[in-house]
């Protein structure tokens, strides 16, 4: 009987020794996932800031467009002002007594 419940005490004894193991492991496990966590939670704020700054600069190209249609606009009215302006001078310069 002694021999019996020495063989249990053993088989218990190294059941604890194993769920002492595991729970190191598993607070190892736990320290990995939390750092894990934190780099995630890091990346999802510098996604969010990147989003930011890429909404931003969107805003700024269509603001660029914009200007950039109002300066053609700008120029293609010049450039008519021009062509007007050359109209009239090659009038005058064909009205004009030719001189021999």
């Amino acid at each position: 009987m002694r021999t019996t419940m020495r063989g249990h005490t053993q088989v218990l004894n190294a059941l604890r020794e194993t769920q002492l193991e595991h729970a190191q492991v598993l607070q190892t496990h736990d320290r990995t996932l939390e750092q894990i966590a934190d780099v995630v939670g890091g990346l999802a704020v510098g996604q969010h800031q990147l989003t930011e700054r890429v909404d931003a600069m969107a805003a700024g190209q269509d603001r660029l467009t914009e200007r950039v249609g109002g300066i053609e606009e700008g120029q293609t009215a010049i450039l008519e002002h021009l062509r007007q302006q050359a109209a009239i001078l090659a009038r005058i310069d064909s009205e004009r007594p030719q001189e021999s």
